[in-house]
């Protein structure tokens, strides 16, 4: 696979009829990173939650790629400029390929003052990706699946540009 992303994706804030297609995708993710495990919650969950929760309560983007849903953020705001990161998903077959790069600089401009994150212990694939994004591990315990997770935080160093809006 190509290391950057082959045709441009558009990055556009969520919309109601994107549900199906961001949980589809956020399911069918989880499940092919960890494909030993079998979440204990069913997609019907994952969706009431989405559409009741997460969708109302946080910050949603999605990314397209020729007019298919490549990936999605969620980012909980928490004042100040902080952010929580809920959910980062690329699909499987356009990952590698740049696309999670461009959704965390969209993470970080939604929150240019600090993001945190969990993710599990056990997800170092996803732990590479966010080291290399200047996250910083911390601390640790037991996630929503009942296995080890960990956070993460970033700050912003001073040699990064400030990607708050200007007013």
């Amino acid at each position: 696979m190509s290391e950057g992303v082959t045709q441009q994706p558009t990055i556009r804030p969520y919309r109601l009829d994107d549900l199906d297609a961001t949980v589809d995708l956020w399911y069918r993710t989880w499940h092919a990173t960890f494909p030993d495990l079998r979440h204990a919650e069913p997609i019907e969950e994952w969706r009431s939650r989405f559409e009741t929760v997460i969708a109302v309560e946080e910050r949603v983007y999605v990314a397209e790629i020729d007019g298919r849903l490549a990936g999605f953020l969620a980012v909980a705001d928490r004042g100040g400029g902080q952010g929580y990161l809920h959910e980062i998903f690329v699909a499987p077959e356009f990952q590698r390929r740049g696309l999670g790069s461009i959704l965390m600089a969209k993470a970080k401009e939604l929150a240019p003052a600090g993001l945190r994150l969990r993710t599990l212990q056990r997800n170092t694939q996803a732990s590479a990706f966010y080291a290399r994004h200047g996250f910083i591990a911390g601390s640790t315990g037991i996630g929503r699946v009942g296995l080890p997770n960990v956070e993460f935080r970033w700050t912003p160093s001073p040699e990064e540009p400030d990607l708050r809006p200007e007013e």
